[in-house]
């Protein structure tokens, strides 16, 4: 048999210091692939995650509408808007009025639906951790439409002294429009003389 390399040493033959060697680096390699192999799934399992990932809800509010409400925070007007955004969700208004008669927005909150579920958690969450149990104390009426859901949370809420001393009031044009829904328009004419 031919030598290759010249030397005499047969090339069939591996040394214990290769051996040792390559099994390190197997091992290594073995390391490398099962943390690779582990961050591929952390990073799956992340992005299922994030699929899955819904907003609900969303409640937000400025800093300079937090400080009209502190100087005028006597009374809260609350209505929802529909069809405001592409999603069609509602967008709840919490509304204040200052000495002036001025209205001014205080927080904006995008609701999901307007189950009695959302508005306890705009009543009893919301409200309480954006303007601060201690300043809500100073509301003196909240005034709300006809929507049940919207008016009982509202009540649970003044039951469980987060607005211990507000009353519920209902909004007039709520009120008339309500009244003309099931009564209908009657105009009545008079005879000039």
């Amino acid at each position: 048999m031919t030598n290759i390399h010249g030397n005499g040493e047969d090339n069939n033959k591996i040394n214990g210091e290769e051996i040792v060697k390559s099994l390190k680096t197997v091992y290594q390699m073995e390391v490398l692939a099962k943390e690779a192999e582990e961050r591929l799934k952390a990073v799956a399992a992340s992005t299922l995650l994030q699929r899955n990932r819904v907003m609900l809800s969303a409640a937000w509010m400025l800093d300079a509408d937090y400080r009209q409400f502190l100087r005028n925070p006597e009374v809260l007007f609350i209505d929802a808007t529909h069809k405001s955004n592409n999603e069609g969700r509602p967008l709840l208004l919490i509304c204040g009025r200052d000495c002036e008669g001025n209205a001014f927005v205080i927080i904006q909150i995008f609701l999901p639906n307007e189950t009695a579920g959302i508005y306890r958690w705009v009543f009893l969450d919301v409200l309480p951790s954006m303007l601060g149990k201690k300043h809500l104390q100073r509301v003196q009426l909240v005034l709300t439409d006809g929507d049940s859901a919207e008016y009982n949370a509202l009540d649970e809420s003044i039951l469980k002294e987060n607005l211990g001393n507000a009353i519920r009031g209902r909004c007039g044009h709520h009120l008339i429009k309500k009244s003309l829904q099931k009564h209908g328009l009657c105009l009545c004419k008079t005879r000039s003389q």
